[in-house]
């Protein structure tokens, strides 16, 4: 693995069932994982997981235990997100569920700009039916690259200046949840 602490996480997710059994005050989501995940199945037992291609090393051996699938397609994400968002409200009711877009505006790969309207499209979708779902978007006209960040990330695309993150406080504070 490149990142030595993601290996454990995808590990515990196989055995452990991870969410608390009180109900939360709400649940915050956002887009990233979609947007930028891949696919990777166990070939011995085919469970799943998914993260960025670049957090394992694609070595002969991870090679020889997980085939790549590739990206999440878009196609499915309206199933997948139904499916999510009842087996909350299964197990907590129906809980408030505040799901944020990843701002595009510094992106320049038009693979990840067609998936970002591509989930906001089905994230707006399902709203209209899912009344405990709120879409939280901001402006991208507004969205700048940060001032003060690592060399390594000054050209990531999903990092941004403080008054992006402001913006998204706004809306947050919006819907009433964080009073």
């Amino acid at each position: 693995m490149c990142r030595e602490d993601v290996l454990p996480l995808i590990k515990q997710l196989e055995f452990f069932d991870c969410l608390p059994k009180k109900s939360p005050k709400f649940i915050l989501m956002d887009s990233f994982s979609e947007l930028t995940d891949q696919l990777f199945e166990s070939r011995r037992d085919q469970w799943l997981f998914a993260c960025a291609y670049g957090d394992v090393s694609h070595t002969t051996e991870f090679e020889s235990q997980f085939k790549c699938h590739g990206l999440l397609p878009v196609e499915s994400l309206e199933k997948q997100y139904l499916a999510l968002f009842n087996a909350f409200e299964a197990r907590w009711g129906l809980v408030p569920i505040l799901f944020l877009h990843f701002p595009i505006a510094l992106e320049k790969r038009q693979l990840y700009i067609d998936r970002h309207h591509g989930i906001v499209e089905v994230i707006q979708k399902i709203s209209k039916s899912v009344k405990n779902l709120t879409p939280i978007q901001i402006n991208e006209v507004e969205i700048a690259w940060p001032e003060h960040v690592s060399e390594e990330l000054k050209n990531f695309p999903y990092h941004y200046d403080v008054k992006t993150y402001e913006k998204f406080k706004v809306q947050l504070d919006g819907t009433g949840l964080f009073r």
